[in-house]
């Protein structure tokens, strides 16, 4: 006992009537003459040489329809027997039609991977594909005027057109650092891979041009605002979560963020990067430094004294606050300002304040002139506050005539030489007494 296997090959030339059944007839004969003839009836078969190229599976491969000029696509296909959908096992020519020009493939066991170049022009092109260099007897079914794809070219490579937010104009706040929406516009009226998209940045130290001094960076994806990702205003926006990025220690530092966009339209063309790259970003955006915030107004200069008076020794409570996050050195001149318009410099104190919070001196002042003064406080920073007019007393006169008060020495030595001229002359009189009257007689007349 042994198997037999047959294998039957036909021409193309065979009778491709399909209509006709057919069976096969097996007859064996061995060396002695004998033979043994099998009808397999079970097994009837029709012929058919009609091929054709499965419309319904004709797809790019990277399932895009968008391509730039002159830019090479796959497309594929099956190429099958018509009445049994069973692949075709060798190879066939297949010819592609875009627009008004051909191109060539070639399928292997059933599969059409053929390369097409895109046309030069931008545009929407209808794709038709056909049989080619068939066999004589291969009947075509292949329907070569219907549209089995489409490819859409296009030139324009996407643009940013502008930043919408936030502003470039104006310093990022610390307190809008955490998730930073950043908005854009993109002009791309084909189509955007949106997917494609990221937002770069980098932060420098402020003021700096060189890219190498970067402090770091990264990128992040970015998403669609509305609409569907093609024409003239495409919105879209990235998040930068600056909270989390920039360490406290360093936002007392003036740093710039730089950004810019990368990304492809549909049919793969880059984002244009004129004026959206490293070294030449879309903007520069300036960040808050954390500063030193001093204040002082008139209630912070308190005078101890109630009742002032003229070189009574006055000091004065001077308080001076921060509200800004990091400590701040400065330089407090304190004047007096008397009411003739007289400045009288009191004194200069160099003081440190930390950062939210106050710093408090004493200095003394000891007014020389009566009337109305007032304490002026200034700070290179351009801080003044004054307080309100306060008036100093004369005081208690340490002369014996009040109104000797105010005369000079000179004065007073002349006046006391004088005085004790006039003592001893009076001391005098009283000492001699007054002349006592003569009696005379009468004959003393004679």
């Amino acid at each position: 006992m042994f198997i037999l296997q047959v294998n039957i090959s036909l021409r193309w030339s065979f009778n491709p009537d399909s209509s006709i059944e057919r069976w096969v007839r097996i007859t064996a004969r061995d060396n002695a003459g004998q033979s043994h003839r099998l009808e397999l009836e079970s097994d009837s078969w029709s012929f058919s040489g009609e091929l054709e190229i499965d419309a319904n599976t004709v797809a790019f491969s990277d399932s895009n329809v968008f391509v730039s000029p002159g830019s090479i696509a796959i497309l594929e296909a099956d190429v099958i027997w018509s009445k049994s959908n069973v692949p075709v096992d060798f190879s066939v020519d297949i010819l592609a039609a875009i627009g008004n020009d051909s191109q060539y493939g070639v399928s292997s066991n059933g599969r059409l991977s053929m390369s097409l170049i895109a046309p030069n022009q931008s545009g929407i092109y209808p794709i038709s594909l056909d049989l080619a260099n068939l066999p004589i007897g291969v009947i075509d079914r292949t329907d070569d005027q219907a549209v089995v794809a489409w490819m859409i070219v296009d030139s324009n490579a996407p643009r940013i057109t502008q930043l919408l937010s936030p502003s470039a104009e104006n310093v990022i706040e610390e307190r809008d650092w955490e998730n930073l929406r950043f908005e854009f516009m993109i002009d791309e009226p084909e189509g955007l891979d949106v997917e494609s998209l990221r937002l770069h940045w980098i932060l420098m130290p402020e003021g700096r041009t060189l890219t190498e001094l970067s402090f770091i960076g990264g990128n992040v994806t970015m998403e669609l605002i509305a609409g569907t990702g093609s024409g003239g205003s495409i919105p879209v926006e990235g998040i930068i979560d600056l909270e989390s990025i920039l360490p406290n220690s360093s936002r007392d530092l003036g740093w710039d963020l730089w950004i810019w966009v990368s990304g492809q339209d549909n049919a793969g063309q880059q984002i244009d990067d004129r004026f959206n790259n490293k070294e030449s970003p879309i903007a520069v955006l300036q960040l808050e430094k954390r500063r030193a915030k001093l204040s002082i107004d008139s209630d912070d200069i308190e005078l101890l004294n109630r009742h002032p008076e003229i070189f009574d020794t006055l000091w004065l409570n001077i308080t001076v606050h921060n509200s800004g996050s990091v400590d701040a050195s400065t330089s407090v001149r304190i004047e007096a300002v008397e009411s003739g318009g007289n400045r009288v410099l009191l004194e200069v104190v160099n003081i440190i304040v930390g950062g939210e919070n106050s710093t408090t001196f004493k200095i003394k002042w000891i007014p020389e002139n009566e009337g109305a003064a007032w304490i002026e406080v200034s700070t290179p920073e351009g801080l003044e506050a004054r307080t309100d007019p306060i008036q100093i007393d004369e005081g208690a006169s340490t002369y014996v005539v009040g109104g000797f008060e105010g005369v000079d020495n000179a004065m007073l030595t002349g006046f006391g030489i004088i005085t004790g001229v006039l003592i001893l002359l009076l001391g005098f009189l009283i000492i001699t007494g007054p002349k006592k009257d003569r009696k005379y007689d009468d004959e003393d007349y004679y």
